[in-house]
């Protein structure tokens, strides 16, 4: 067994990747090379256009975080991802993909990230 130097995880030594001069297990790979990014027009024309393809659907966890938004105006991103029982990283997710589409906004207040229609 190995450790990943990045969260401590006990993982398999076959199930290490290398990264930037150390080797960090999968899940850490992954967040570390994810190119998701918040600001960015052509992903927000991508995803607008992909809405209007699917007769603009939102996914459920997608509906869930705008219904709550909905109701709540101004919500912190830790509060919602608290109030859904998700972590951070998935919330974060969710809203930038809720920015692309232009539904909802972000705004940085000292240390909170504020999410509002």
């Amino acid at each position: 067994m190995a450790q990943c130097p990045r969260c401590q995880a006990q993982v398999d030594e076959s199930e290490l990747r290398p990264l930037m001069g150390e080797k960090v297990c999968e899940d850490c790979y992954i967040k570390l090379v994810d190119l998701t990014k918040e600001c960015d027009p052509w992903a927000s024309y991508v995803a607008k256009r992909t809405m209007d393809k699917q007769g603009g659907k939102l996914t459920a966890d997608q509906q869930k975080l705008y219904d709550l938004v909905k109701v709540k105006q101004e919500v912190p991103l830790k509060m919602a991802a608290k109030e859904l029982g998700w972590d951070e990283s998935k919330i974060h997710q969710e809203v930038i993909t809720l920015r692309h589409l232009e539904l909802v906004k972000t705004k940085v207040l000292g240390p909170d990230t504020i999410i509002s229609l």
